[in-house]
């Protein structure tokens, strides 16, 4: 689900990871910090018929963070990295053209905002709760 952050992310070419949507790296609450992305573009325009891997997603998350937190006396520390890291998504003015999009884009177009979503969902319910340190 998550992968390095390129250095260099002009000459990596996000423009690639989508063969006709225009894509970037949003939410980025890390910054320059990020160290990694989740890579859910490419998962839902590579998946097959029987590939459930971004439908399990979430629940895996919510598995990981439960095992954190009764690992490490109810912290999140090892997962913290999840909470600000970018999503491959596409670009804004996407959506300011919807209706000359394909009716494949615009599937994947609502299945991205539905899995971004749930996601956003589960990060809330995972870090909500958690008192801040510093």
């Amino acid at each position: 689900f998550l992968d390095d952050v390129p250095e260099n992310l002009e000459t990596e070419g996000l423009k690639a990871l989508h063969p006709t949507l225009p894509v970037a790296l949003d939410y980025n609450l890390d910054g320059s910090d990020a160290q990694v992305y989740l890579k859910l573009l490419p998962m839902l325009n590579s998946r097959t018929a029987g590939d459930t891997s971004v439908q399990k997603m979430c629940a895996l998350l919510r598995l990981m963070q439960t095992t954190e937190r009764a690992s490490n006396d109810g912290k999140l520390g090892g997962i913290d990295a999840l909470l600000g890291c970018p999503i491959l998504f596409f670009e804004e003015q996407v959506l300011d053209s919807l209706e000359d999009k394909t009716v494949s884009e615009r599937n994947q177009i609502a299945l991205l905002l539905f899995h971004t979503s749930n996601w956003f969902i589960e990060l809330l319910n995972a870090f909500g709760c958690q008192e801040e340190e510093e």
